[in-house]
């Protein structure tokens, strides 16, 4: 059993693993070291601790595997297919465990385990996010370096410092050489790319030309067809605003490189119609409706006050496999006397050319995503429309029942108005019929009382008589 010993801010706890699997742990008094491996599992013994978190390293990726807990609690893991898996094992198994077993049945074994008795873990902790559901920036490197190499600066500016979901697609799997996952991983974390990468599954192989690389799938049984649709299906699933990859020429002449920027071209050119959200395609170094990228020397606060050229210095930094090459001179120096993408001649990493897209969107022509807006904020903005415009609605709602309620008042006291004057000429009309009644029997009256008086008139002569 290979042993190594970390000092971590959460405090790594003691794990236990099978032979040929590393362990970590911070140093403490009293700690029991044990392990207990069993075919394709491993049970893990904190000695005494309590874990809350796990991070767990493989070589290729595992599969579906099972974290059982004390008490028979258990969490089904691997499902996205991580080869650096964080878990939360409070919130996975319920509570923090003093030990746990971990089942593989694929045998696709961790070479790395660690475990810690909190969830504040150390920033080389891997947490990483499923692959981008829609990715505004999607790079297609051919081999894991290349990013960190001829794109140099694009995965940190357009991920820290702008904030935009960043897709890494890689043409090459590099399945014969293990430690180069685990390099590009570590590499894209330093640099501060989330989204997991995925890989179009093509073998590694040199070539010097397009033929000759095709030449080198053909004896895997892969055509160029097959290569057009294998980057046809990651443009559909990841539907980027903006792609960038290689140099027509492949940089430095690799047949993969010519391979993978002519298939693209290839496909655009016949298919480009099809993909309605695929805005700008830039190729590295192409010479025509070029943008330089004067961005990647610029200091950013986001980048801890680097250059976002200096943190990809520090991502190439983790392909320890590749710095025996003439590419670690290229991007650092012979003594470190590179820190500036513009100090880089050959090859610089500034300069690009859209091949696909409206030239008329790049008026400065120093960014890939000038013009644009990242589908975060499309969706802020249609959000922010959506309740504007029920907003208007509702607006518009209560002016339309504010209306209907003064319309009901105007009615309703009109309609008492009209009801007054009702009463006010019926008593009126009432008023005056009395009077003429009044009137009437008063004259009858007054008639009737003449003509008595006239009668007792002539009855009081005729006495006389």
């Amino acid at each position: 059993m290979v042993s190594r010993v970390f000092r971590t801010i959460a405090a790594a706890l003691l794990i236990a693993a099978s032979a040929g699997l590393a362990c970590a742990w911070a140093q403490s008094e009293q700690i029991d070291i044990k392990t207990r491996a069993q075919g394709s599992s491993v049970t893990v013994d904190c000695g005494g601790a309590k874990a809350e978190a796990l991070y767990v390293r493989f070589a290729k990726d595992p599969g579906s595997w099972t974290l059982s807990g004390e008490g028979g609690s258990s969490f089904s893991a691997g499902g996205n297919g991580f080869m650096h898996e964080y878990i939360d094992v409070k919130q996975a198994l319920g509570s923090p465990q003093g030990s746990f077993t971990m089942e593989f049945p694929g045998g696709v074994m961790p070479q790395d385990i660690y475990a810690f008795d909190g969830t504040d873990v150390p920033d080389w902790v891997q947490i990483w996010q499923p692959p981008c559901a829609k990715a505004d920036f999607m790079l297609i490197s051919t081999h894991a370096d290349d990013e960190q190499l001829f794109f140099a600066g694009v995965l940190p500016y357009y991920s820290q410092v702008r904030g935009l979901a960043v897709q890494v697609v890689y043409a090459t799997d590099h399945n014969d050489q293990p430690d180069r996952h685990h390099e590009r991983l570590d590499g894209l974390w330093e640099v501060g790319v989330r989204n997991y990468p995925v890989s179009m599954g093509l073998p590694d192989a040199y070539s010097e030309s397009y033929d000759g690389a095709l030449a080198n799938l053909k004896s895997s049984g892969i055509g160029e067809d097959e290569v057009i649709a294998r980057e046809k299906a990651v443009i559909e699933r990841f539907q980027p605003q903006v792609i960038a990859t290689h140099d027509v020429n492949g940089e430095y002449g690799h047949g993969q490189h010519i391979l993978v920027c002519g298939t693209l071209r290839k496909l655009l050119d016949a298919s480009g119609s099809e993909f309605p959200y695929l805005k700008k395609v830039y190729l590295h170094l192409y010479d025509k409706d070029q943008v330089a990228l004067g961005f990647l020397d610029e200091q950013f606060k986001e980048l801890g006050g680097l250059t976002p050229f200096q943190v990809t210095q520090k991502g190439f930094g983790h392909h320890k496999s590749q710095h025996w090459t003439w590419f670690k001179r290229w991007i650092l120096g012979s003594n470190g006397e590179i820190t500036q993408a513009s100090q880089i001649k050959t090859y610089s990493p500034l300069y690009y050319g859209m091949y696909w897209g409206d030239p008329a969107l790049d008026k400065e022509k120093n960014d890939f995503f000038e013009g644009l807006s990242s589908y975060a904020q499309q969706e802020e903005e249609a959000r922010a429309a959506a309740e504007a415009e029920a907003a208007a609605a509702e607006e518009a709602r209560k002016k339309a029942e504010a209306e209907r309620l003064a319309a009901e008042q105007a009615a309703e006291l009109a309609r008492k108005e009209a009801e007054a004057a009702e009463r006010a000429a019926a008593e009126k009309k009432g008023g005056q019929a009395g009077a003429i009644a009044a009137a009437v029997i008063g004259g009858v009256i007054g008639f009737a009382a003449v003509t008595f008086l006239k009668k007792r008139d002539r009855r009081g002569r005729h006495s006389k008589r």
